[in-house]
């Protein structure tokens, strides 16, 4: 095994942990993922059977056992500064799923327990890192479509019922602007079972919520927190960049992409591009471009590695992940700084409370939060009935 070549552990063997075990076993040359942990058996004994690597029934059991450059925590998020704390202690590295941290407290002991152990964190948010993304948002960089005034999201996705991945991406196209007020209106809870939002003893909600930045930049959210139930999972989630000069559209789960934009009083349509490439008699798509003059073009650099979830009709949710991954290794080999930051982790998930809370509140209220608010209270007081101990001070038992 090469020296740069990362040794992995993984901390959760559901969807999201199965996702980043088929993406780092893709990438070889920089990561061997040799164990995985998770209370339920099955699960461990699937993700050796198929990944490799030892299987454990706790963390404590892994980082005893195993000598680790990171660890990937993919547990349930209210789970996360729990995983963060047990790698501290060991001084391990971590790349932790989204969201950070249920709540601001929550999200307060997992960054307070990182710069203690003086480890690298690297917060798991791909949507940004998407090439469909990235190649929009350079368009706008390069004003294809005028000034920035206007961004909406329909359909976003709602975990935990806090929209922290459209939040998420509303910020990296602000361009570091930064949400200073929220408007929210929640309608439709429903008891029916089928209809219930996981773990919470809740029926679904539907929200929307519009957003100001402190550059004027407005922005707009409708979504449902059942959005991956049968029911609404194949609802379309549509992505609106609105410019002085055009716009860009973009739904997700078509894969589809059109830049509009007006010059000189006359518009026209660009769609976006997707070009392809045989490799191992899959075609895989190798770069995204527009039409424009000059031709942009964003390039899929992790075409020859990436297979999972990568061909041309869906959004690269592999290549996310990879980049970040390769983001957290080039943090702890060479000491770059991180492409996720807890700081931004922290920030995406309180605008994500703060659209729950002008919701409750029915009033316009600022982005950044003062006192615990009532839905953080109910996720602290939910923990306790799960796991029998206090979330901010006595979670330690957990590990």
């Amino acid at each position: 095994m090469a020296s740069d070549v990362l040794r992995v552990g993984l901390i959760g063997a559901g969807r999201r942990g199965s996702q980043h075990a088929a993406t780092l076993t893709e990438l070889t040359e920089d990561f061997e993922l040799v164990a995985v942990c998770d209370p339920n058996p099955a699960a461990v004994q699937q993700h050796v059977e198929r990944y490799g690597g030892h299987g454990y029934g706790s963390a404590h059991e892994l980082f005893a056992s195993e000598q680790l450059d990171f660890v990937v925590i993919a547990t349930p998020p209210d789970l996360h500064h729990v995983g963060v704390a047990a790698a501290a202690q060991h001084r391990v590295n971590v790349l932790v799923e989204t969201a950070m941290g249920l709540t601001r407290g929550m999200m307060d002991v997992l960054a307070e327990t990182a710069e203690r152990a003086g480890i690298v964190v690297e917060v798991a948010e791909n949507y940004g890192r998407r090439p469909v993304e990235l190649l929009n948002r350079r368009a706008v960089e390069a004003g294809a479509i005028g000034d920035l005034v206007h961004l909406s999201a329909f359909n976003g996705p709602a975990n935990n019922e806090s929209a922290y991945h459209i939040v998420s991406l509303f910020r990296a196209y602000a361009g570091g602007a930064d949400v200073v007020d929220v408007e929210a209106i929640e309608r439709g809870t429903r008891l029916d079972p089928a209809f219930a939002v996981p773990n919470s003893g809740k029926g679904e909600t539907w929200m929307d919520a519009a957003l100001t930045f402190d550059n004027g930049l407005i922005a707009n959210i409708n979504y449902v927190t059942t959005w991956t139930s049968p029911h609404r999972g194949g609802r379309p989630r549509i992505f609106t960049v609105n410019g002085t000069k055009g716009h860009i559209v973009s739904e997700e789960a078509g894969g589809t992409n059109r830049l509009h934009q007006v010059l000189d009083g006359r518009p026209r349509d660009l769609a976006m591009t997707v070009e392809t490439q045989m490799i191992g008699g899959q075609e895989v798509p190798a770069n995204f471009a527009y039409a424009l003059e000059p031709r942009l073009v964003e390039t899929n650099h992790f075409s020859e590695w990436i297979r999972t979830d990568s061909n041309a009709g869906t959004p690269c949710d592999g290549v996310g992940r990879a980049t970040e991954l390769l983001s957290l290794k080039q943090a702890i080999v060479s000491g770059k700084p991180v492409g996720r930051t807890i700081a931004d982790g922290r920030r995406s998930q309180e605008i994500g409370i703060s659209i729950i809370e002008a919701a409750r509140t029915r009033e316009r209220m600022s982005a950044t939060l003062g006192p615990e608010t009532p839905w953080e209270r109910t996720q602290h007081e939910a923990f306790r009935r799960r796991y029998g101990v206090d979330p901010l001070t006595g979670f330690r038992e957990l590990i």
